[in-house]
């Protein structure tokens, strides 16, 4: 059994039971029916890391909560049987005890919430047709480093994927791993850190013949600037792997700082980042020439905020030269300006409370490039 992609359901569209049968639905659709072999890999629903944390930290009540949420879902996607399964896969938190757990405790815990989203998940694609199998991802996805800051470990992780696709041949079914979690030292849960199933994905998707790793999430894609911020803001069509990280970086895009990793150290593929129907597509190179800038972006730092400008060739001299006018005729003072090595993006660090003007100063830039044909992904 080979595989033509790999569908990382993200926590951001499972809030509810309807939710996990949703897409389940859209699974069977999009790629199931129409003869696509997919793996599917799954977070946690939506808030539960969160609560996760706070157990982690000696919270009694949000391991209770987390017990609770997941227990009325699984109820409703597959009666007591799962709502049975998804209880005693989370029995450690009964055992929280209001104190900090050491690290590997930890990761125990916080492994949880992909766990019982991925037996969910198995239950939610079999009720809608689709044959699925689950595989704790501690068994085939491999890392190294802290148990809280695992790294995906590429040659051993390759080889449990490939025997469990193999494995698979026979039945056809849909492999269903959780995200965000590993097997670390002596085969215990190690977590790979916030946005870790977009890391998942992408390596599992490089270890296998998939084609594309497809990172679902409530939004259509990653877009020009915030659209409950910057009226106009519009769908980036296509973007490369560098322009995605530093879109990231930025607060464009919640991403892993190594979703891209293994599709440079093993192999390239496209990357779809959006819901079902609509997405930006992420490949290895940009495809607009000439170079232009992509989307504006911001994330606090310190007491400023740092305002960036993303697209390949964005920090030329002609960028920067519109940017500090746009600023200025915004009356936005910058404090710095720099650029990565790569070029790909132009920072400036401006006071908080310019923020929005200094958004919309340079996202006007961008429409600009749009008019020219210069800009335009």
């Amino acid at each position: 059994m080979t595989l033509d992609a790999i569908v990382k359901i993200g926590g951001s569209i499972l809030r509810s039971p309807g939710d996990y049968v949703k897409a389940a639905e859209a699974v069977r659709e999009y790629y199931v029916d129409r003869g696509a072999r997919v793996a599917v890999v799954v977070s946690a629903a939506k808030g539960v890391t969160d609560l996760l944390v706070r157990a982690v930290e000696g919270s009694r009540r949000a391991a209770l909560e987390v017990k609770e949420r997941y227990s009325a879902i699984a109820r409703d996607v597959g009666g007591p049987s799962l709502e049975r399964l998804v209880g005693e896969l989370l029995g450690a938190l009964d055992r929280v005890r209001g104190r900090a757990a050491s690290a590997r405790a930890a990761a125990r815990i916080l492994a949880l919430g992909e766990a019982a989203s991925r037996a969910i998940m198995v239950y939610a694609l079999e009720a809608v047709g689709v044959k699925a199998v689950g595989i704790p991802a501690f068994r085939v996805v491999h890392s190294s480093g802290h148990p809280l800051r695992a790294r995906i470990d590429y040659g051993r992780t390759g080889e449990s994927w490939l025997s469990v696709v193999k494995t698979l041949t026979p039945s056809g079914a849909v492999p269903v791993v959780e995200g965000f979690v590993a097997g670390g030292c002596e085969g215990t849960p190690a977590i790979l850190g916030r946005g870790g199933s977009d890391y998942t994905a992408t390596a599992l998707a490089a270890l296998s013949t998939a084609k594309t790793a497809h990172l679902v999430t409530d939004v259509d894609g990653i877009y020009t600037g915030d659209p409950r911020r910057i009226p106009g803001s519009r769908r980036v069509e296509s973007m490369g792997y560098i322009e995605a990280l530093e879109a990231a970086k930025y607060g464009a895009k919640k991403m892993h700082p190594r979703t891209f990793e293994p599709l440079k150290v093993v192999r390239p593929l496209e990357v779809r980042i959006g819901s079902w129907r609509r997405w930006t597509r992420v490949a290895p190179r940009p495809e607009v020439r000439p170079p232009g800038v992509k989307l504006v972006a911001s994330r606090a730092l310190g007491s400023g905020t740092v305002v960036s400008l993303v697209g390949s060739g964005a920090a030329s001299p002609m960028i920067l030269s519109k940017a500090a006018e746009a600023l200025m005729e915004a009356g936005v003072d910058y404090m710095t300006v720099h650029s990565t090595p790569s070029k790909a993006s132009l920072a400036f660090t401006v006071n908080r409370d310019h923020e929005a003007r200094a958004l919309e100063a340079l996202h006007s830039i961008i429409e600009e490039g749009v008019a020219e044909g210069a800009g335009e992904a």
